[in-house]
């Protein structure tokens, strides 16, 4: 799953910087880990439409006779066509909505890494902003 990556980063942000608990970086990575909760909410969802479209996909695509449908079975197969467009429509939104709480979690990951990893002239003023990001003193 792409969003253990996030775990795997969050893992290595805490061993590396060990922030402090009221810390600029802490309150970032607490951040992270509710849009993280809410990606994985919004997965069971994406996951049903998905399924639903292939169940769908599947009796809609079967070979129809030679001779053709019986108006009950040409009914039947027009009304399936209809659910299949309206779940592909509901799978479409649910895709959208996954990847909106996906693409926020990136950022708010690109944000930490932005917080650790600033621009500075030397060394020593790499510890100070980093005690100041992580509320601890060098």
């Amino acid at each position: 799953m792409r969003t253990m990556l996030y775990e795997t980063f969050r893992v290595w942000v805490v061993a590396e910087y060990q922030p402090a608990s009221d810390s600029p970086l802490m309150r970032a990575l607490l951040e992270g880990d509710e849009l993280h909760a809410q990606h994985e909410a919004a997965r069971p969802a994406h996951t049903a439409a998905v399924e639903e479209v292939q169940k769908l996909r599947a009796l809609v695509s079967k070979p129809v006779p030679a001779r053709g449908l019986s108006d009950q079975a040409a009914a039947e197969r027009a009304r399936r066509g209809e659910e299949l467009r309206a779940a592909i429509e509901v799978e479409t939104a649910a895709a959208a909505e996954l990847n909106r709480r996906y693409r926020a979690l990136l950022a708010k990951q690109e944000a930490i890494v932005a917080m650790i990893t600033t621009a500075t002239v030397d060394d020593a003023a790499r510890r100070a902003i980093l005690a100041e990001v992580t509320g601890t003193v060098s």
